[in-house]
């Protein structure tokens, strides 16, 4: 069965490439570690001892979604979340953060 496993070549430029992708790193009671989240990447999900354990997974799986799409020659999707742009939000959202900013 291992001989059925095709290991992936993950690049230097897969890894500084990984690093344009925004991750929310969470704490899970449930799981007792911190989850990590890639909004550009739906489904995919990571998780971590500690912050940097779980921020240092996010790369290397974000790394290997790259080298993935690279060896069967698909497209990834351009890294376009935000949470510092409001004009990446939905209209009515950009607008309660600004009134909240506004009043504190």
């Amino acid at each position: 069965m291992e001989d059925d496993v095709q290991w992936l070549d993950i690049t230097q430029d897969d890894i500084e490439a990984a690093l344009n992708y925004a991750v929310i790193i969470e704490w899970s009671a449930e799981d007792d570690a911190f989850v990590v989240s890639v909004p550009d990447f739906p489904g995919l999900h990571t998780h971590g001892a500690t912050r940097e354990e779980a921020a240092t997974m996010a790369n290397e799986v974000i790394a290997l979604n790259i080298a993935g799409a690279r060896a069967d020659g698909s497209t990834m999707p351009a890294p376009r979340f935000s949470a510092l742009r409001a004009d990446d939000r939905r209209p009515d959202e950009a607008k309660r953060v600004h009134a909240v900013q506004k009043s504190a």
